[in-house]
This record gives C-alpha cells, structure tokens and sequence, in this order.
C-alpha cells in the first residue's frame, strides 16, 4: 500500500500554489524518529515541483538517498528505510525549482503519540512532581528523552491539506537541554493562568513520567524516547475521531465527529510510532455513556478510536504496528465536570464496557486507573495555606508517609508541602506520577517481557451465602502475583462511598432499581424512570423532554438513589475478597453488588476527617489491589442471579 497521503483525498487551494518547501508540523530539529521501521518526513512544496531528500550519519558521514514522492501537486514524502535506535543524523531535502530544508541532529528511538484533553496536556508545572523531575533532569537523569509538544491548531486554516501542518511555532526539545530553560522565556506553550511556562515545565507530566517511569523499569538509559504530545483542553471523544469512525456509533454526545481530528491527528498519521496513549473523558461525562455491545455511546466512540487510529496509522506496511500498544487512562475522582452520576459508567465505557483492558474489542490495550489516585486536598487541605500552626491547623490531623502506598510514600513531603498551584481545581489532579507509573508498569508487563500482571484484581465471579459473599478475582489476569486489601482501608461505612457497596430489599430495593445504571426524570413532572437499565419507561421519548437525575443533587427527588449500604471487605486470599454480611441489612434479599462503582462520592476518601480536608485523600486508598504492582482492582457492578454474580454485557463474570 502506497500510505495514507497517497491513497487519500487531500483538501487543496490555490493557496497551495505558491507554497514554499516546508517540513509539516512535527519535524524540527532534534526529532526523534522511529527506529527499527520504515519511517518518514513529509510537507508541502510549490506545485508540480519534485524533492530529493539525503540522510546524513553525522557520525561516519555516510549518506543514504531516501526515496522521494509527489503525493498531491504541493504534497512530497520521503521514506526512511529501517534504522537502528540512536545516531546523529541530518535530512536535507531539496526541491527542484529551488531551495532546500534541513532536520539537524534527528535521532532514532520509541515514540509515542499522547493525546486527549487537559489532564493529558497538564503541564509538569502544575503537579507535585514537576519540580524535583526537572532537578533530577538538570543532573542529568532521562536525556535520552525527548519531546514535542504540538500546539492547539483547533480553527487551522483550510488552506493546506489534511495530512500535512505547517502552522505550529513549536520544536522538539532533548531533555538535558529543555530543563535549563527558564519559566517566560518560551513563548511556545502558551498561557497557564499568566504564567508563561518553559517547554520543559509546560510538557505533559502524564506523557513525561510515563517515559521516565518506563526508563526506571527497564533501566534503559540509551535508547532514545519520542515523546509526540497533541492534546486539547475541554473536549470530547468525537472531536478526535473521523467522521466515518463517528458516523460507526449511534447516541453520540456531540452532531458531528472530527473537529480536532483534521487538525490534531491527521498531521501524524503518516508518522511511524511505537505505541498511543489517551487520557479524555472529562468533558464527555455529561454525554450517554453507551455500550460497545450495541454499538452506542462513549463505549463505542472508544473502541472505535482504538481501531480507527491503529488502522490509519499502519496503511503503509512495514511502518506503525497495525496493533501497535494503546494505554488509557480512566478518569481521576473528581473528574466528572458537575457529572457525577456518570462517573462509573463513563470509567467502564472506557474499557469498551469490558470492565478491563485488554479484552476482545481492544486487544493489545492496557489501561492505568486515576479512580484512586485524584487530588489529595481536592477537599481543602490543611496544608500550609490554612494552618494556624505548622506543621498543621487546629482541626488537622497527623499522618506520615507510611499512610501512602508503598510506592508512593517518597511523595508524603511533597503533598505535605502543597507548594504546587492548581490549574483550575481539582479536576486536574496534581499527582500524574503514579498514572505515568501505572502506564509504564502495565506497558512493560505485556511488550516487554514483564512478568507481572497487566492490569488490577478483576471479578471473576461470586459466591452468597448468609454470611458472607466471597468476590472471586481471574487468577490468569493476576500471573504471578496476589491481590490484598489496602492495609490502610478503613471502613467508613459512608453510603455510596468508591468502596464496596450492596443493594438488598430492605431499603427498597428490587431487580429492576437495584440493577438501574442511570435514572432520569421528564421535565416538569415528578415520573421517574431508569433510563439506562431495566424497567419501565416512556413510550414517547422522543417527544419528551427529560433530564439525567444527579445522584448527588437530586437524592431528596429518587429515592431509589439511597438504596445502597456499604459492605466491609473483612478478609482475603490470594485471590477473594469476603464481604461481611452481618453489618449489612439483607432483608428481602440481595440483588446487585459493586466495587468502585459511585454514583455520588467518587472517592474511596468518604469519611468526614478527607471531606472536610482534615487529611489529605491519601493516593491508592482504596482497599483492593495487587501485591505486586500496587494496581488498583478493576470496578465492576454485578447482579446477583441464584447466589451468583452476573456482570452487565460484554463483560462476564459468572465463574
């Protein structure tokens, strides 16, 4: 196959006439380029014009001439055979009517293309870590990272063809020397609440403490890492899908797909990567959250990113992967954007509705969970801001490192401190370490030979008796390791807390509001329905104006939203949890179950000591997770069917 700029209609103008020879978007001096594929640099030349294009080993000064094509009248390509991950290289390319281009100092390496909205794109600046990373940068560690950050072309002007970009003004930048770079000096990044930030300071610290994460794992200082950031704050999934893809899925949340894809994704495609990772969701939470199964919703506009970028990006074979990695991120407590009856389902659309990464809709996919790990003083804090006293306030109270997980505690002085601003709240969570940690641990586990699980504990089935109901985890998905409860849980018994929760008879519920996802309620009347689950609803919805009842607002309006009691995890095997039914009302029955399924309190931090801010939300609170990677067990939600558990479509859990 001849690559998407050849097999692909282009959007041309006669502006296009008068094009100079220009690299696209993406190709500066200092680029990574991926190793050990085919790969390639392209842009825009004046029409009818033809380019020859040399790669240069700066090294040994060899040459090599890479083959060259027109792929529209202003469009060229040169392609760049395989080649071996380092080196020192220069791309001269040379148009025939005059002029020539050059990449400086290119290198080989693993790139990866980080995209999605604003908790992708937060930068370093704004998060616990970002300081200490970019003294350990200065001294040296990670210089065999570097980063591009595209800027938001949202608007771009028609006048060029899809695939290519020549508007952006910013560079890729090798580690070592982006660290001395000092805040209001770049004009590339923009402006973060009037602080002008350094390339280094203004990068994604997702995207970066992924990198860093991965270099820690496998302790590979050498070969270099791309890093490709093009994110966009305050959008939704189908802005970032084609319109194909879009037009593939039913109950979407927006008109029309495609209003960031033309100018955030097209421009790369034809760019050879090692693997994608996504971090979105936020601003779609408002939006049906769908089924993958059915063809609806966010649960299939994420399959359908998935596949469609995989396929685009691999039309020219030998080059991307057409199953290359793809990591996603599942959405922070707090960020639900005043969507909070959402959250669940919208964390669970973002496995495809599996309720774990990789599955059959998305293989070679792994997935970091952020349930657990939002702001830890998203509540107010009672750090140094709001103490009458050091080291705390009248009302705070005393914790230590050893409250955080293990891998974590290195980061108790830091969150202690709270010296880092927020960037609009906490809906921007300024701990992005163990997210890049997570992705980086899930990534090496499957591609590179890592032994441990790729993912945390996930439900395999349920057993009920009186006493107790015994939750059973897949013990293929755990390899090696065990799961455990977080020594550190402690039962709050706050209802409708991130933690495991039971719905019964005795406060009202049946199988029809037990087993109801989502209730709504037609305007101006009292009738209330389940709108996403089973049960009656209206004959003339389309003729009705309905609203999504908030769970955490409209409790006094649906009583079938306090149905719910909280169940204490009391012991565990290597691979059960049990749940203590003598603290629960089972009267009437038991009808549904599920874990780190809120529809209110989104955060395993319920009890009043983390809401009113007396102690920070300490990250990874919730109790059940993997011993040997610290990954937190998926959530689920599960009827109980003859004493069993029965997990909602495409997901199973019946073991």
């Amino acid at each position: 196959m001849k690559g998407v700029l050849c097999g692909l209609t282009t959007l041309l103008s006669a502006h296009v006439g008068s094009a100079e020879l220009l690299f696209s978007d993406g190709f500066t001096n200092d680029m990574v380029l991926q190793q050990g594929t085919k790969s390639a640099v392209y842009g825009l030349k004046d029409v009818g014009s033809d380019v020859t294009a040399v790669m240069t080993d700066t090294t040994t000064g060899s040459k090599t001439q890479l083959a060259t094509r027109s792929v529209s009248d202003s469009e060229w390509k040169a392609v760049i055979p395989p080649t071996k991950a380092g080196g020192d290289y220069t791309i001269t390319v040379t148009g025939s009517t005059g002029g020539s281009i050059e990449i400086e100092r290119a290198t080989f390496g693993n790139v990866y293309f980080c995209s999605g909205q604003s908790n992708m794109q937060l930068p370093l600046h704004f998060t616990f870590e970002g300081a200490n990373l970019r003294d350990e940068v200065g001294n040296g560690s990670y210089s065999n990272i570097r980063f591009y950050n595209h800027p938001n072309m949202k608007g771009q002007t028609p006048y060029e063809p899809w695939w290519t970009s020549t508007h952006g003004n910013t560079s890729w930048y090798n580690n070592s020397y982006a660290s001395t770079i000092p805040d209001g000096v770049s004009d590339e990044v923009g402006d973060y609440g009037h602080v002008n930030l350094s390339p280094f300071n203004g990068f994604s610290a997702t995207c970066m403490h992924f990198a860093t994460s991965l270099i820690d794992k496998t302790g590979d200082h050498t070969t270099p890492i791309g890093l490709i950031l093009s994110a966009v704050g305050g959008t939704k999934i189908e802005a970032w899908i084609s319109n194909s893809t879009f037009n593939s899925c039913k109950n979407q949340s927006t008109p029309t797909g495609g209003g960031l894809y033309r100018e955030m994704v097209a421009p790369f495609v034809n760019t050879s990567i090692t693997g994608f990772l996504w971090y979105q969701g936020e601003n779609s939470c408002g939006g049906f959250m769908g089924n993958s199964a059915d063809g609806t919703g966010y649960g299939c506009a994420q399959v359908g990113l998935v596949k469609s970028w995989r396929a685009i990006w691999s039309v020219e074979e030998g080059t991307t992967s057409p199953d290359a990695p793809f990591g996603i991120v599942s959405l922070a407590a707090g960020g639900y954007e005043g969507h909070g009856y959402n959250m669940a389902r919208m964390r669970w659309a973002q496995t495809g509705n599996y309720g774990v990464l990789p599955n059959k809709a998305m293989p070679r996919t792994f997935m970091a969970h952020g349930y657990d790990i939002g702001d830890p003083w998203a509540n107010g804090n009672c750090g140094k801001e709001n103490c009458t006293h050091a080291p705390f306030g009248p009302n705070c109270l005393n914790y230590s490192a050893a409250d955080f997980p293990r891998d974590l505690q290195f980061m108790e002085p830091v969150v202690r401190a709270h010296d880092c601003p927020f960037f609009m709240g906490p809906i921007h969570p300024r701990l992005k370490y163990p997210v890049g940690r997570r992705l980086a641990e899930a990534y090496f586990n499957m591609f590179l030979g890592g032994t441990n699980s790729v993912t945390g504990p996930t439900i395999a089935g349920c057993d009920v008796t009186p006493d107790y109901v015994t939750i059973n985890y897949n013990k293929e998905l755990m390899k090696n390791s065990t799961l455990t409860v977080n020594e550190n849980y402690n039962y709050t018994g706050i209802v409708d807390s991130n933690t495991m929760m039971i719905c019964t008879g005795a406060l009202g519920g049946n199988q029809t509001t037990c087993n109801c996802l989502g209730w709504s309620t037609i305007v101006n009347t009292s009738i209330i329905y389940c709108s996403d689950g089973p049960g009656w609803k209206p004959d003339n919805l389309d003729d009705l104006e309905v609203v999504q009842l908030d769970n955490e607002l409209d409790l006094g309006r649906n009583r079938y939203l306090d149905i719910w009691q909280p169940a204490p995890v009391v012991s565990d095997t290597s691979s059960s949890v049990k749940i203590d039914l003598s603290r629960v009302n089972t009267t009437g029955g038991i009808f549904a179950i599920k874990y780190s399924w809120s529809n209110g309190e989104d955060s395993c931090c319920s009890s009043p000591d983390f809401t009113k801010g007396y102690l920070p939300c300490f990250p990874g609170h919730c109790p059940i997770m993997d011993t040997t990677t610290d990954f937190p067990a998926n959530p689920f939600f599960a009827k109980i069917q003859n004493n069993k558990c029965v997990c909602l479509p495409p997901q199973v859990c019946d073991q």
